[in-house]
């Protein structure tokens, strides 16, 4: 236990034996954990200030997992789904425009053209019968 920050086998044993389906906060160490990426991201830049492309990546990493739970939950409705697109294309326009990737004028055609549709139906090829 001391050495990798997991339990040993033995302990997995006992709580096997014992029915027990999950673990103690205590029994495993943060950089063991799903929310171990997400500590890193926050305070990842003040770790190593002159590694931006690790920051930026493990960031990156860390946020696509928090829309990934986002979504499942927010594709459950079409309600919450079209709420939080909106949203979320609303608060990447702002950024994009404030880190210069877009232009306002980029941004007016941009949201102009977005949209959900229904897919397009296309016969199959095949025989027909």
């Amino acid at each position: 236990m001391e050495s990798f920050g997991l339990p040993c086998v033995h302990i997995v044993a006992v709580l096997v034996r014992m029915d027990i389906t999950s673990l103690a906060d205590t029994l495993v160490l943060r950089r063991w954990s799903k929310t171990a990426k997400l500590h890193y991201g926050i305070v990842g830049s003040l770790a190593d200030p002159n590694n931006y492309t690790t920051t930026y990546r493990t960031r990156l990493g860390t946020f696509a997992q928090l829309c990934t739970r986002l979504g499942r939950v927010a594709c459950f409705s079409d309600e919450d789904f079209k709420d939080y697109s909106k949203n979320i294309l609303n608060d990447a326009l702002r950024l994009e425009m404030k880190h210069r990737l877009r232009t306002a004028e980029e941004i007016v055609v941009f949201v102009s053209d977005v949209g959900m549709k229904d897919p397009i139906r296309v016969r199959t090829k095949g025989t027909e019968g």
